[in-house]
């Protein structure tokens, strides 16, 4: 999988700089199995304003792998 870790969005909380997200693009996959886009990495899913651009892909990698299990999972009726 290609990731890019994109851009880091931070705000002045109380003048203290606080992490809201990284912005992530992956790329992973052949046709007709081939998956890309972007998604939010935020400090909910593990990552701070120190974190590296490896800890952040690794976040991202795991955020994506979470989405995929619960898209093969079948919803309990």
């Amino acid at each position: 999988m290609n990731m890019t870790v994109v851009s880091q969005q931070g705000n002045f909380v109380n003048e203290v700089l606080t992490l809201q997200y990284y912005t992530v693009s992956f790329d992973a996959g052949d046709f007709p199995n081939h998956m890309a886009g972007t998604l939010q990495v935020t400090p909910d899913d593990g990552v701070s304003l120190a974190s590296t651009p490896d800890e952040v892909k690794a976040a991202a990698q795991a955020k994506i792998t979470k989405m995929i299990e619960a898209e093969a999972t079948p919803a309990a009726n």
